[in-house]
């Protein structure tokens, strides 16, 4: 039999299944099918070798006719394989109106949960997607451009049950002769040439500008670097877990006393652990070392998604949920003269205090009902304070209200007590949804 290049996918294919133990043989397999290229080589593939396979295909609402066309073709392609398939639609842009983030990470969440519950129902053993050598590649250039540690660097693992990648070893080159070899004429995504997304340029002109003018073979070294990281990144995390098993919340001496790059992966697992939904480049290098710098002194957090707080009383550090935005808020932590104080999604800083204010028992909380102010026009509620600001009621919430066992001092920005006249007070917001550098 004449070797083709098509036969590189079946061969890397087996050999990343057998290494990885991605599944055995009578396990049923569940494949996401979106009709392009990967998938169908991958269906077909499997299907070819044998494997118990279901496939699963999800419109996303976003492409009108292009996304009925997909449909049909995965469902010819389904039939003609002898493969069962389920499929549904979900209105992605009409959620996205409702949830926070990009109209791609409300099509993860949607297509995600579909896959699980279709895997559920027909007892699937693990869900195979077609992410490719070419993807890891990548997804490690868009962690690094965006700014990563080492789980960056792994770019996509093999194996994050219940979701297994079989063609994480074959290029996009082999998976194009793969089809042409055996008469596939998968669809074509009109996205994945869109330069709205980081991702396409990175595929279409960093690459390319790399191998051109310093290393042909850059992919290659990339691959190799990501498996350098992987396997030193899984050793830290290893020693990460039995570090967080042993402790429900952070003591700080036990936290300060281990190397600085283990303390950034405790307190990110730690927030990991507890919500499974935020992504790696949700925790910032900037989060985690605003908690580690504040391990010493008592500080709350808001996390990514406003439901969660990570919390420091000097002693431990915890994590509790937020108040929902119907519930009061009521959080009260010490503001130590001269040293940053964490509070919400603020950095707090008292560096000059007149005689007037008890430094002692100065403290930063939220806002209550009833809260007045004596200023040099006279006693003013601060919810009037605030109006007259144009504050939004959501921002009112969190904004920091200085206090001591006299009052309130200052509401930072806005307005001051008499007694507070020459305070001297830094203020710095911090923004907690954004995509940032991640600590490995």
């Amino acid at each position: 039999m004449k070797y083709s290049p098509g036969m590189a996918l079946v061969e890397t294919l087996d050999r990343t299944i057998e290494t990885h133990g991605l599944f055995g043989p009578g396990d049923l397999v569940l494949v996401a099918v979106s009709g392009g290229p990967d998938s169908t080589a991958l269906l077909h593939a499997l299907k070819t070798k044998g494997v118990q396979i279901h496939a699963a295909h999800l419109n996303h609402g976003f492409r009108g006719p292009e996304a009925e066309a997909d449909v049909a073709y995965v469902r010819g392609l389904c039939k003609e394989l002898d493969v069962p398939l389920s499929y549904t639609y979900r209105n992605v842009p009409s959620i996205k109106k409702v949830e926070k983030g990009s109209s791609q990470m409300a099509a993860r969440r949607v297509r995600y949960a579909y896959l699980e519950e279709v895997a559920a129902e027909v007892g699937a053993r693990c869900i195979a997607t077609a992410h490719n050598r070419d993807d890891r590649i990548e997804t490690m250039l868009l962690n690094i451009v965006r700014g990563t540690g080492t789980d960056g660097l792994k770019g996509i693992p093999y194996c994050r049950p219940p979701y297994v990648r079989p063609l994480l070893d074959v290029s996009r080159e082999e998976i194009e002769f793969y089809c042409e070899d055996n008469g596939l004429e998968p669809r074509r995504d009109s996205s994945n040439y869109s330069s709205l997304y980081a991702r396409n340029n990175i595929r279409k002109e960093l690459i390319p500008y790399l191998e051109r003018r310093f290393n042909e073979s850059v992919r290659s070294s990339l691959i190799r670097l990501s498996e350098i990281a992987s396997a030193e990144s899984d050793y830290l995390q290893e020693i990460t877990r039995r570090w967080l098993a042993e402790r429900p919340d952070i003591p700080v001496l036990d936290l300060l006393a281990e190397p600085v790059a283990l303390q950034r992966r405790i307190l990110r697992e730690h927030i990991r652990e507890m919500r499974e939904d935020l992504q790696l480049t949700d925790i910032s290098h900037e989060m985690v070392e605003r908690i580690r710098e504040s391990a010493g002194t008592s500080f709350v957090m808001m996390l990514p998604g406003a439901d969660w707080l990570v919390c420091g009383d000097a002693a431990s550090i915890s994590m509790r949920r937020a108040p929902k935005p119907n519930e009061a808020i009521d959080l009260d932590v010490a503001l130590p003269l001269d040293v940053p104080v964490s509070f919400l999604t603020w950095v707090v800083r008292v560096e000059e205090l007149p005689e007037g204010v008890d430094p002692d028992s100065l403290r930063v909380r939220t806002w209550r009902s009833g809260d007045k102010l004596k200023m040099t026009v006279g006693t003013r509620k601060l919810q009037d304070i605030f109006t007259d600001a144009k504050i939004p009621r959501d921002d009112r919430r969190s904004w920091p209200v200085l206090v001591d066992d006299e009052g309130i001092v200052a509401v930072p920005n806005l307005a001051y007590a008499i007694r507070a006249r020459g305070i001297v007070i830094s203020l710095h917001r911090v923004a907690t949804g954004d995509k940032a550098a991640v600590v490995g």
